[in-house]
């Protein structure tokens, strides 16, 4: 399909013709806003294989031959159309900084081309998203629907101004973990592909996460370990994916994988071994990682989906996340 601009639009369905598309595709990551970690094809491409029932339905648009938006859609039975994997947080078309006709194009195409579905369910769309803005303009009726909230830290002034607008119980709280863990010979530490070869991370993810949450953990099925299998080590490699750990005696006891965005720096998951609970491993590492953010340019600290206990003492604000649902 062509435009009257020369914007071509495809459908793409093949895995090969996507795997084939994967550099283009994380070269437009890197120009737009989305998270580089969320919006990546190897997140998509790891969906792919941990869910084998949802089939491809990537639609790619082409200006002059080069890639200027992807919208990265599966189809799940029977005939639903969807991102991927509810493992994002943030979900968004791809498209260049300021190219919100590219994303209406796309979100057009798919609600008129060739797709053989149902209805459009698009999950975790922020109220910034370049989808639901998009969305909105094409439909102002549509209302998106199950708001949750995602909480962040903004760290503009530094992490002395930050940490002075905290509580004092939580800043002597603080104080206190850290003394302990020094004393206890708990050293925080990066971890890199270099030290840390990236095909190693899955397991030690998963045994650490598994141990601290064992039947209630989203990662006990084998659907969701292929997943990170699948997804991690490249996203690792390419320091996307940012790992920051606690090793006592040479041994990793915690850890937990951040993510790249544009601006921010994005808690994921993790998870740490039982008998050192008492030591607070994510009180630890999230002190160790704001205060390693507040000595760079990325100014903010985001908690993403969730409003637990234990990120409100540290949230600055909150931003939105809604499901739009929209027929065929």
């Amino acid at each position: 399909m062509k435009s009257p601009e020369d914007l071509e639009i495809k459908l793409i369905t093949a895995v090969e013709q996507i795997e084939n598309l994967a550099p283009l595709w994380d070269a437009l990551l890197e120009r737009s806003p989305v998270n580089r970690v969320f919006g990546s094809s190897q997140w998509y491409l790891a969906a792919l294989v941990a869910y084998p029932q949802r089939k491809p339905l990537l639609t790619a648009a082409f200006r002059n031959d080069a890639l200027v938006g992807v919208f990265p859609l599966i189809k799940r039975p029977p005939s639903v159309g969807a991102f991927a994997t509810g493992m994002s947080d943030y979900n968004d078309i791809i498209t260049a900084y300021g190219d919100s006709d590219t994303a209406r194009r796309l979100l057009h195409f798919v609600l008129n081309g060739p797709m053989a579905l149902d209805t459009l369910v698009l999950e975790n769309l922020r109220d910034d998203s370049v989808c639901l803005q998009a969305a909105r303009e094409m439909f102002p009726q549509a209302k998106p629907f199950g708001a949750r909230y995602c909480l962040f830290a903004y760290l503009s002034d530094g992490y002395d101004a930050y940490m002075a607008n905290l509580s004092k119980r939580f800043r002597s709280n603080m104080r206190r973990i850290e003394r302990n863990a020094e004393r206890d010979g708990i050293e925080i530490v990066r971890l890199s592909a270099e030290t840390t070869p990236p095909a190693t991370l899955p397991k030690l993810f998963l045994d650490l996460h598994l141990a601290r949450h064992s039947e209630t953990s989203c990662f006990r099925r084998a659907y969701a370990q292929t997943f990170v299998t699948r997804s991690l080590p490249p996203l690792f490699e390419s320091s996307k994916i940012k790992v920051f750990a606690l090793r006592h005696e040479g041994r990793i006891i915690a850890l937990r994988l951040f993510l790249n965005a544009q601006d921010s720096l994005c808690a994921w998951n993790g998870g740490f071994l039982p008998e050192f609970a008492a030591s607070s491993p994510g009180n630890l590492i999230t002190g160790a990682v704001i205060r390693h953010l507040a000595a760079t340019d990325i100014r903010e600290f985001d908690m993403m989906r969730g409003e637990e206990p234990y990120k409100l003492p540290i949230a600055t604000g909150r931003r939105r996340i809604t499901t739009l649902e929209l027929p065929l």
